[in-house]
């Protein structure tokens, strides 16, 4: 039984890695990335972060995590050109396109808040700014 319970424990800390947030590490070791590059620090860490908090979201919001993932990562995986200085340009480029044709203007507010809180610690870095900007102007014109 209490092998049964360790292995449990295992598997349950590492099922994000066993999701499409696998991709961000194997990713960054692909391009020899440091392991406190964009990929880690920034994909790896929501999308993993995302995956666990995926069901305190309402179902359009739950629809909208399930889509936003593998966009996100298609859009980075054609890119030929992508490498460890301008993959967090590439990213930024490819939050606004895919939260934009997954629905985000049409998330339920209390989606966008928790979303948005989720994401607070990143508010002082000005791509994610100007990411949120681009999107937000977007919403508006809707």
């Amino acid at each position: 039984m209490k092998f049964v319970l360790v292995f449990l424990a295992l598997a349950a800390g590492s099922a994000a890695l066993a999701t499409p947030c696998a991709y961000y590490p194997r990713k960054s070791k692909q391009l020899g990335c440091a392991s406190n590059g964009y990929l880690m620090r920034f994909g790896y860490r929501y999308c993993a972060k995302f995956l666990r908090e995926e069901r305190e979201y309402t179902p359009a919001g739950q629809r909208f995590m399930q889509a936003i993932r593998p966009c996100l990562i298609q859009n980075l995986e054609v890119r030929s050109n992508i490498d460890c200085r301008n993959v967090k340009a590439l990213a930024e480029r490819t939050h606004v396109r895919c939260y934009l044709q997954n629905g985000f203007c049409q998330l339920p507010e209390a989606d966008k808040v928790r979303l948005f809180v989720s994401v607070w610690p990143e508010i002082f870095d000005p791509g994610f700014n100007a990411v949120i900007g681009q999107i937000q102007r977007a919403c508006d014109g809707h």
